[in-house]
């Protein structure tokens, strides 16, 4: 029985070939791997086909792949956009299990490239967002800041800030920034409600982002928020949009608690004036770990030559992370 399935897998007759390989599946035929991989290479675009969605059952996804790249040029429009659809459907699903691990520029261009292959990526995204995992709908909200598309996902983004996680909110509100749509913003000065700091800190972001003539002014009373997140946020923003004299508002940081002193030395390293050395190298003795790397960072920012003769006192430091972040310094002075 098994060889007359080979036999008929290579008869002249097209449909005795597909009832050949559809036999040969349901039989679970000890060449059934073999015989799928010659069929899917058939003169007949049915046979090809079926045999194309029969081998997805039984060949790793990576050999999968490779049947498939061999029919996006098929001249059968049936085969070519069956590859062509499996071929988007994988690249998705290896793009949303590795999005935290790929590069920024990364994510952008594969991001972009896959919304080509298949407009309905998004579509699939949207529906991420309404997940009963969280962990599912925070990174719906972080992939879709990499990405371009229309009302529909924005509606389902601003729909998402009713989400109970406050990770997922602070993902999404940092997205609707990204997208750069001024008529978004009266619905983010609404988020300054949130009751996380995240949340908060992120629409500051997100109101920066989108350049709105009334920024600085909507702003401005965060440059006295309790939070260092929030605070340090609102005064970047204000400098960045507005040129505003914020150097009175960072000595002020630099003299509360480790948080502020931590979030002041991070807004300097942005900014990356000069002038601000001097300040800057008095924390790299403070007590507390934070300050002290935002320091070293802020300062490799701005004059990385400044930290040479610092590199042996620095490699003492009692905190692994900073001596690491200083070995790494230190290749970069050779």
């Amino acid at each position: 029985m098994a060889v007359r399935i080979e036999l008929k897998a290579l008869d002249p007759l097209p449909e005795l070939r597909l009832l050949a390989i559809q036999v040969a599946v349901s039989m679970n035929h000890p060449r059934v791997i073999p015989i799928l991989e010659q069929a899917s290479k058939d003169l007949s675009p049915l046979v090809a086909l079926e045999a194309l969605k029969k081998l997805k059952q039984f060949i790793s996804e990576s050999r999968f792949v490779s049947f498939l790249t061999r029919n996006i040029n098929s001249p059968s429009e049936e085969l070519r956009g069956y590859a062509l659809n499996e071929i988007a459907k994988i690249t998705q699903k290896r793009y949303i299990s590795n999005y935290r691990l790929l590069p920024l520029n990364i994510k952008k261009l594969a991001g972009s490239a896959i919304l080509k292959l298949d407009s309905t990526f998004v579509d699939h995204l949207i529906e991420e967002l309404k997940s009963l995992d969280p962990d599912s709908r925070l990174r719906a909200a972080l992939i879709m800041e990499n990405l371009k598309f229309g009302t529909q996902a924005q509606d389902a983004l601003l729909m998402g800030m009713k989400d109970p996680s406050s990770k997922v909110r602070a993902a999404i509100v940092k997205t609707l920034g990204v997208l750069g749509n001024k008529a978004l913003f009266k619905h983010l000065i609404g988020f300054f409600n949130d009751p996380d700091e995240r949340v908060r800190a992120n629409t500051i972001e997100a109101i920066k982002h989108l350049g709105h003539e009334q920024a600085v002014q909507v702003l401005s009373p965060f440059l006295k928020d309790p939070n260092n997140r929030v605070r340090a946020n609102a005064a970047l923003a204000v400098w960045q949009l507005g040129k505003v004299k914020i150097l009175p508002i960072i000595h002020s940081m630099l003299s509360m608690n480790h948080l502020m002193r931590a979030s002041a030395l991070w807004v300097l390293g942005v900014i990356n004036s000069e002038t601000n050395i001097p300040i800057i190298l008095r924390y790299f003795k403070d007590k507390d770990d934070t300050v002290r790397l935002n320091a070293i960072k802020a300062i490799s920012k701005i004059h990385l030559e400044t930290l040479r003769t610092l590199i042996p006192a620095l490699r003492k430091d009692p905190n692994p992370e900073i001596r690491r972040l200083v070995e790494e310094i230190s290749y970069k002075l050779i």
